[in-house]
Formats: structure tokens, C-alpha cells, sequence
């Protein structure tokens, strides 16, 4: 792929990264395990760079669902500083950072390609809930990324009580694409994972 060489810099696909590319751009829900350092980032941020492999379709935004606030604050550095609008909308940033980057996800042609956000700032936050249903109300959501999976499993070693609140994505966006990645998910942990992601109960 040219996004491969001239964003990311990169002659080769790692193992697996290319199956887990087509898939989520072939429209399919995907789960990533892949070691610490063995590019499961790539698998969503490829994707949010070239859209879902239709000309009909824009490429919209991908939001990723992550807890570790350095990571996030690593990786949106990282992508912009590769050419790739990103942003990040989490509690304990400024008020005029905060109004920039609702503003740029809610401008009608947004150019922003990955927003990250803590899930603690999805499940509890009505600006980001709103922002969400705006953007998929103009055609403009692409997929959800939820990093450190294996936080939904009460069988998980990092189990965390706002994950369980994630079945609603499902609930509410059913057409949305979903990736699921962790480095750590036991057959046990996997399968609760995409139970609970798959989960179609009422909204509470």
C-alpha cells in the first residue's frame, strides 16, 4: 500500500498486520492479538488513513478507546507529526484545547482522521457522546478501536468497570466497524471480550 511507505514510512508489513488491515477494510469486525511492540497499532491507523476502501465511502473518523493517556498522548503526536489529523478529547485538558477539538470533529467537512478518548470520557461524557452521534449521523464515523481489550473481561488481569459499558457502541452503532486489540487475551478472555463488545441488551 502507498499509505504504508509514504505516511508510515514502512517497506513491509509485520506478521499478521496485513490480514487484520483487509479485514477491517473489507467491513469486518476484528480482533487483533498481537505481542507488546508487534504493530497492532498500525492495523487501525493504516485503515484511518485510506477510508474503507470504497470511493463512495469517506474515510470519517476512526475513534480509538484506550486507558493509558501517555500512550494516547505518544501516538497522536506521532501521526501528526506524520501528516495525519488527530486529536485527543479526555477530561483534564484546557478549556480552549477542549473547544478546538470538538470544533474540528464537528466541522461538517472535518478533516480529523483519529480521535482518541479515554472510555471513562465516552461512557460518562455527553459532549462525547454527542460529538460521537454527530459524526455518525453525517456519515462520518468509521470505526471504533478499543485498545487494551482485554480490560472488558472480568477474567482479564486489568479489569476496569467502564469497559463493561462498551456493549452499547454495538447497541447503538450496529453498522460501525469494531477492532478489538490487546496483548494479553487467554482463549477464556477472548471469547468474553467479544461477548460482552457483542452484547445487544437494552440500553440502561
Amino acid at each position: 500500500m502507498t499509505a504504508l511507505r509514504e505516511i508510515f514510512d514502512l517497506r513491509d508489513f509485520r506478521p499478521n498486520q496485513l490480514a487484520a488491515i483487509t479485514a477491517t477494510l473489507s467491513g469486518m469486525y476484528v480482533f487483533v492479538l498481537m505481542p507488546t511492540s508487534g504493530g497492532k497499532s498500525l492495523c487501525y491507523q493504516l485503515p484511518a488513513t485510506v477510508g474503507n476502501g470504497s470511493k463512495n465511502t469517506p474515510t470519517g473518523v476512526t475513534v480509538v478507546i484506550s486507558p493509558l493517556l501517555s500512550i494516547m498522548q505518544d501516538q497522536a503526536t506521532q501521526l501528526i507529526n506524520k501528516g495525519v489529523p488527530t486529536v485527543i478529547f479526555r477530561g483534564k485538558i484546557a478549556v480552549d484545547m477542549r473547544h478546538f477539538v470538538l470544533d474540528q470533529l464537528n466541522k461538517q467537512d472535518t478533516i480529523v482522521k483519529l480521535a482518541y478518548m479515554t472510555p471513562e470520557m465516552l461512557c460518562r461524557s455527553e459532549q462525547a457522546q454527542s460529538t460521537i452521534r454527530r459524526l455518525h449521523n453525517r456519515g462520518l464515523l468509521a470505526r471504533f478501536v478499543i485498545d487494551e481489550a482485554h480490560c472488558v473481561s472480568q477474567w482479564g488481569h486489568d479489569f476496569r468497570p467502564d469497559y463493561m459499558s462498551l456493549h452499547q457502541l454495538k447497541v447503538m452503532y450496529p453498522a460501525v466497524l469494531l477492532m478489538a486489540r490487546t496483548a494479553t487475551a487467554n482463549n477464556m478472555v477472548q471469547h468474553d471480550i467479544w461477548e460482552t463488545l457483542d452484547n445487544q441488551a437494552p440500553l440502561e
